[in-house]
């Protein structure tokens, strides 16, 4: 499972580069109306909703499923959150965790991000509108912001 851990790991960092949707985007923008380096785009709660266009409960293996992921993303650059995932056996659970992430952010652009989960090397992210759509680990992810 360390596959799948490490790109969900790198995921939940993707997340923080989404934006909420509480003002239109204008040229330039992203989702809350202001550019991805506004503090007050970026702070706040992301959930992932979708592993390779497949809403969640997500099959990633024969043997493991994502059942959720989320993280709350500070005005400081630090973000934590966790991951949920099961275990099953011929579609019975076997068992369950959810497991801590946390990292830190930077802002590189007006829609880029360059993220690091504690103990991963840093990755880019690229946000539109709420979504954030990301290939990692060979799989694709969505988040959108709460």
């Amino acid at each position: 499972m360390s596959r799948l851990r490490l790109a969900v790991l790198v995921t939940l960092t993707m997340a923080a580069a989404s934006c909420g949707a509480e003002n239109p985007a204008g040229p330039g923008e992203v989702g809350c109306g202001v550019a991805v380096t506004s503090p007050s785009c970026l702070v706040g709660t992301y959930v992932l909703t979708q592993v390779n266009g497949q809403v969640l409960p997500a099959t990633v293996d024969s043997t493991h499923q994502l059942t959720g992921a989320m993280m709350s993303l500070t005005n400081d650059g630090t973000f934590a959150g966790t991951i949920a995932s099961r275990e099953v056996n011929n579609g019975a659970v076997v068992s369950q965790r959810t497991d801590p992430i946390s990292g830190t952010y930077t802002v590189t652009g007006a829609t880029t991000l360059s993220l690091t989960v504690q103990g991963n090397a840093p990755t880019t992210a690229t946000v539109t509108d709420t979504t954030l759509t990301f290939a990692a680990g060979g799989f694709t992810f969505t988040f959108r912001k709460q």
